[in-house]
């Protein structure tokens, strides 16, 4: 099975994440063996504008160049998207 593919099985609970915390909640599944399109899986993606194929956010590549095999959570940060919305972000 392809790394995509064991991916996929986490949608549902992606979609869960996201019906629970409503529309103001943007959730992301990436896979990261693929930088340039990393966004497998997004629910309200409205709030910053990101679609499947996408790549990952700075905090998501910075992540992928360091190669962490552990990286740490990081949580409530503030982001701004390229339209000036500021959004408080967890990855």
């Amino acid at each position: 099975m392809s790394n995509r593919a064991q991916l996929e099985r986490y949608i549902p609970m992606v979609t869960f994440i996201s019906e629970i915390c409503g529309k103001n909640y943007e959730v992301i599944l990436h896979d990261v063996s693929d930088p340039e399109n990393s966004v497998i899986s997004i629910f309200n993606g409205h709030l910053s504008g990101r679609k499947v194929g996408d790549g990952p956010s700075k905090v998501v590549l910075d992540h992928m160049l360091r190669g962490e095999e552990d990286p740490e959570d990081h949580l409530a940060y503030l982001t701004r998207t390229p339209d000036g919305k500021i959004l408080k972000s967890s990855t």
